[in-house]
């Protein structure tokens, strides 16, 4: 599902770090960023190549990105996708958050 919110906030970030790159993968979003670079999707080979190459890895609170941040050994920061906003079906993340940030 998209997740413009997360995606407009890090391009927004990146344009104010030039010297830090930033690379996001947008999915099916409609924003495309100006500063940052994008994909659409990634195979899951380039995916967790891209994600052990990163240095903070900036991801929604699902399983599978913990998951993979985890096993990369990187730092992640989360922002949960909140039904509210049709970021997702359910509010399952906010949970989520608030269990895996502490």
């Amino acid at each position: 599902m998209p997740f413009d919110r997360l995606v407009r906030a890090m391009d927004e970030w990146a344009g104010a770090n030039a010297q830090v790159p930033v690379e996001i993968q947008i999915g099916r979003g409609s924003f495309e960023p100006r500063h940052a670079t994008f994909v659409r999707t990634l195979p899951l080979a380039d995916y967790r190549a891209r994600v052990s190459e990163c240095r903070l890895f900036v991801a929604h609170c699902g399983m599978g990105s913990i998951i993979s941040a985890i096993e990369a050994g990187k730092p992640i920061l989360m922002l949960p996708r909140l039904a509210l906003l049709g970021e997702h079906n359910t509010d399952h993340q906010l949970a989520t958050a608030r269990h895996v940030g502490t």
